[in-house]
């Protein structure tokens, strides 16, 4: 099977970035860890912009991805 990945940003408001890191521990966290069709998942604050949050997660399938994001 293909593998899939994502990359998102997410841009905080101006100073808010640990607020999107507070409910990402508290509401994504489990679930990615919870989660076996997950292969990796990381959460990265760019150096380049205080706003700014990387993730790049990688699915065993595309199927997986979608179920995940789809709140499954």
């Amino acid at each position: 099977m293909t593998k899939t990945a994502l990359f998102i940003r997410h841009r905080a408001k101006p100073g808010r970035r640990e607020d999107i890191r507070r409910v990402w521990e508290k509401h994504v966290k489990v679930r990615v860890e919870a989660n076996p069709a997950h292969e990796a998942y990381f959460f990265c604050y760019d150096d380049g912009d205080p706003n700014v949050i990387r993730v790049f997660q990688l699915y065993t399938d595309p199927a997986s991805m979608q179920d995940f994001l789809s709140g499954a």
